[in-house]
Order: structure tokens, then sequence, then C-alpha cells
């Protein structure tokens, strides 16, 4: 009995902890797509599962999350910079359809719009790119299908499919 009271006395005070640290943003979800402004690399976007839109302006040093007003995301979160620092795409959660999305914003990520083009607003979308050259120039997709914009959102048209056999499309990157 001495035995067991010594062996399992040390283990029980180092249970737990003594107060609460702060292990970086995410609010106990997982982080995912980030981005990184190719104009400015000290300010980085980072989406959580749980919804939270993080961002950063001085390489990571303090976050702000996007209030959910204005922007909810998922692991697909991602925003997409151009060479206009006010011009930026996402991917939001559109409540009003129950899908991610494709959105815009003109001021700098303080306020975001979905597209006029994506007309199949039910539609998950997974994957969004725009030109950083030519910021009217953007593409995304869904499970199936991809789109290609060339007025920044107000129109878009459908460019491949995939085959109807659950194979789905990854689109990892453009050039």
């Amino acid at each position: 009995m001495r035995f067991l009271i010594f062996f399992c006395f040390p283990l029980a005070l180092c249970a737990q902890p003594n107060a609460f640290i702060s292990k970086g943003i995410g609010g106990g979800g997982a982080l995912f797509s980030p981005s990184i402004n190719p104009g400015n690399d000290a300010e980085m976007y980072f989406a959580s599962d749980l919804g939270g839109l993080y961002h950063t302006t001085d390489n990571g040093g303090f976050y702000d999350v996007v209030p959910y007003q204005q922007a909810i995301v998922g692991p697909y979160g991602k925003v997409v910079f151009t060479q206009n620092n006010n011009l930026r795409y996402a991917l939001l959660w559109d409540e009003a359809h129950y899908a991610t999305r494709p959105a815009k914003s003109t001021d700098g990520g303080n306020a975001w719009s979905f597209l006029a083009g994506d007309v199949q607003t039910s539609d998950e979308k997974l994957f969004l790119f725009a030109d950083y050259h030519n910021p009217q120039r953007i593409i995304w997709t869904d499970y199936n299908h991809l789109f290609l914009s060339t007025d920044g959102g107000q129109t878009a048209a459908q460019k491949w499919a995939a085959a109807n056999n659950g194979t789905g499309i990854l689109l990892s990157g453009v050039f």
C-alpha cells in the first residue's frame, strides 16, 4: 500500500497546471490556409476550423480576429492578395446558403461581399486564386467544376468539369 501511495502521489501533483498559459492563436482549433501578402510579408491571414479569421500586420506579434459579422471561415477560408492592397478575395462562409463562397474586399479586408458571378451559391467552394498582377482575373472551384472570372467576380464561366465519377478537383496552384 505504501508503495502505491509513494508512486501515485507525485503523479497527482504534476497532473494539473498551476496557471493558464496561452500558446498562440486558434482558440483551441487548428489553423489552415495561411496567406502571406506578397507586397508586405508582415501581413498574414490564417483560417481556423472554428470559424475565426486571424489577421496580423506585424509578423505574428499580435493577431486580430476579423469580427464574425464580417467574415466566418473554415479550413478552406483562404485570403488571396493582389497588387492593389485594397483589393482582396477570400473564401468565406455564407450563412444564407450554408456554403463556403468566394468574396471580395475593396477596402483592404475591412468589409467583404460575395461575388455576383458565383451563381451556384449552395455549392461548397474549395479553392480560390487571383492573378496578383491582373486582379480582375480570378478562378475558383467547387468539388466538380472550375470557374473563371475576368471582371473581378461580377460574372464567371465554367471552364472545366470533372468526370461524374466522384474524383473531384484538387487545384493546388496556378501559374
